[in-house]
């Protein structure tokens, strides 16, 4: 048998799932059969060498194989340390694997042996004549693939020091100095981290229509759950300005009002952000305080400490606090940290309550979780804890977690790197969640509606477009009215396209084109007229009919080849239907291509072909936050 053709990433391939055990490569000679060593290295964070190797990789075993035939078959060779089958048949994997052993001797020498042995035997059956009949589950072979086991890194070891590097990097974003520390996260899915990044830069374009200055953004990080990522900002504190209906004079004032303008605009409410949090302090957690009860009780102290600064500034009379956390499953953290605020909150009370008696110092508990005895000031105001009605959020927000040896943590699982928390204690008036402002209300639109909310996703997308183009092409905004004119918008159905050109933008008419069904209520309004067909077909038809004055083409077609977006636009021009200067909207759907990269240089081929076959004018593309993965917008203007 040629092992040549074994290599490491293949190998490794087939290992991919393995977290206790070591990956492994084999170097065997091709044409000698001979066996290449290689270093094997230790399981901790280090990376450095140990022992020669001694362990073989088992392959191809019959089923249903147990650990102790293993280890009868092999015991002939010399002592055995450890018998260890590897078998995902258990359902506990997403992708089942064919089970998989390894054998560890006492001796190196006995493991070459073993080896040897094998390829002799696969070398010899090699020359021999193929006379294959059937097999019989007795003459099933217990194993068909014997290799040796040279470990070069632990797939751990490797997941380490990325998770180091990791580490690091969200260090240098929130070590700063407190004037620009991170005090602001939203948490965003992943697949929209470019696209809030990019909302809060732009930001600074309208700085000026703001009485505070725009946050400042400082960098991002991405959980090891759920597909979430977060933005870390900095928003300066500034005296709250004095005119009336602004929220209350605090230091928590310009987040308040950043919060609120964020969470005010239905594009991010809808589609952008999941959360946000302000905080105030990094706490990091080391491996000595990684067990629920500790890491609860440290990032509570920290919390009332932050509130203990606070008293004699911001803080109302009576204290009232809800906990969150993130990620709230966490070993049921949030759980464990209304446990340790609760028992707090009773041992200041219990101080305060004595504080004339200097004799009494037996308290039911010690308090060797932490010094409760230095929040002096705390100790002068009640505090409760509750789920409503509260004065202060208190958020305790994990945004770096250590890569563990096992994914059972509570059992053999050890981390050697801090996890890393930011906490913050602010004012109720940041109190409101993302997620109570995650449907944006639509004039006939019932958000129970399956259907009804695709027309609703729809309408957002289309209105997100123009808003962007009409801040970033400020020139464009006197002639981008379309109240009164025509439009056409190709690939309609459900309708939500056709609604928002009625009703925002004020069309006289629309050409609502697609061979799919328009909803009843956006076929009713007036002006819309649906053409059930496709959209070759309509443009042939209105040139028939002599139409010339359709002002604004949008189109948000599915297409096998998005390409037919831009020859679509390029069609209606020829055939004369647009007027004079008539806008432009194009969804480009790219079914090809896994990376925004990618995507973004599809977007950029299309528009460079586009300016070659028509003169166009302040063009704008965008990835909107209502846009997919796959899909770039287009809008500019035909001269």
């Amino acid at each position: 048998m040629d092992y040549g053709h074994l290599t490491y990433f293949l190998l490794d391939k087939a290992m991919n799932l393995l977290d206790t055990t070591i990956v492994v490569v084999v170097l065997l000679a091709s044409l000698q059969n001979i066996l290449v060593p290689v270093h094997s290295f230790s399981m901790d964070t280090t990376l450095s060498p140990t022992a020669a190797p001694t362990r073989i990789f088992v392959s191809g075993l019959r089923p249903g194989l147990q650990v102790e035939e293993l280890r009868n078959e092999f015991a002939e060779f010399g002592s055995i340390a450890s018998v260890e089958i590897v078998n995902y048949s258990d359902g506990s994997q997403k992708r089942k694997r064919e089970p998989f052993a390894f054998v560890t001797f006492e001796s190196e020498t006995v493991a070459r042996e073993v080896v040897s042995k094998h390829a002799a035997e696969l070398a010899s059956k090699e020359t021999t004549t193929d006379t294959a009949t059937s097999t019989t589950p007795s003459e099933t072979p217990m194993y068909t693939i014997v290799k040796t086991a040279n470990a070069v890194f632990t797939r751990f070891s490797k997941r380490v020091k990325k998770s180091m590097n990791e580490q690091e990097q969200i260090l240098d974003l929130v070590q700063r100095k407190d004037t620009d520390a991170p005090n602001m996260l939203l948490q965003v899915h992943s697949s929209h981290l470019d696209r809030m990044i990019n909302f809060i830069t732009d930001l600074k374009k309208e700085e000026s229509a703001h009485p505070f200055e725009v946050p400042e953004y400082i960098g991002s990080s991405s959980s090891k759950s759920r597909n979430i990522s977060f933005v870390f900002m900095h928003i300066k504190a500034i005296a709250m300005p004095t005119t009336k209906d602004q929220v209350q004079r605090s230091s928590d004032g310009s987040r308040t009002y950043w919060y609120r303008h964020i969470v005010a605009n239905p594009i991010i409410a809808r589609f952008g952000i999941r959360k946000m949090y302000a905080v105030d302090r990094l706490v990091r957690v080391p491996p000595s305080e990684q067990e629920d009860d500790k890491r609860a009780n440290l990032l509570v102290n920290n919390a009332l400490d932050i509130l203990e600064k606070s008293i004699g500034k911001d803080c109302p009379n009576d204290i009232i606090i809800k906990a969150q956390a993130f990620p709230p499953n966490k070993g049921n953290l949030q759980k464990h940290i209304v446990a340790s605020l609760d028992k707090r909150i009773h041992e200041i009370e219990s101080i305060s309550n004595t504080d004339d008696d200097d004799d009494d110092d037996d308290d039911d508990d010690d308090d060797d979780d932490g010094d409760t005895s230095k929040f002096t000031n705390l100790r002068k105001v009640p505090l409760t804890l509750a789920s409503t009605n509260y004065t202060h959020l208190f958020s305790s927000v994990q945004v770096f977690t250590p890569e563990t040896n096992a994914k059972n943590t509570k059992s053999s699982g050890k981390r050697t790197v801090d996890e890393l928390f930011m906490v913050g204690v602010p004012l109720m008036s940041l109190e409101t969640e993302a997620s109570d402002t995650n449907s944006p209300k639509m004039e006939n639109v019932d958000s129970d509606d399956k259907e009804n909310d695709e027309i609703c996703r729809a309408y957002f997308k289309l209105k997100e477009v123009f808003d962007n183009y009409r801040r970033d092409e400020p020139t464009e905004t006197e002639s981008l009215s379309f109240h009164g004119k025509t439009a056409f918008d190709c690939g309609s159905s459900p309708g939500g396209w056709t609604k928002y050109l009625l009703q925002d933008e004020r069309c006289k008419t629309v050409y609502s084109v697609d061979p799919g069904a328009l909803d009843e209520s956006v076929k009713s309004m007036e002006g819309t007229r649906y053409l059930k067909m496709r959209g070759t077909d309509a443009i042939d038809m209105l040139r028939e009919e002599g139409c010339a004055d359709v002002s604004l083409w949008v189109s948000d077609m599915c297409l096998v080849d998005p390409k037919q977006q831009v020859d679509h636009l390029v069609e209606a021009k020829e055939k004369g239907i647009l007027a004079p200067n008539a806008f432009f909207v194009l969804t480009l759907k790219f079914n090809t291509g896994h990376s925004k990269d990618t995507r973004d240089l599809f977007a950029r081929q299309e528009l460079k072909r586009l300016e070659g076959l028509v003169e166009v004018k302040s063009v704008q593309t965008y990835h909107l936050f209502s846009n997919r993965k796959g899909e770039r917008t287009l809008i500019g203007r035909l001269v």
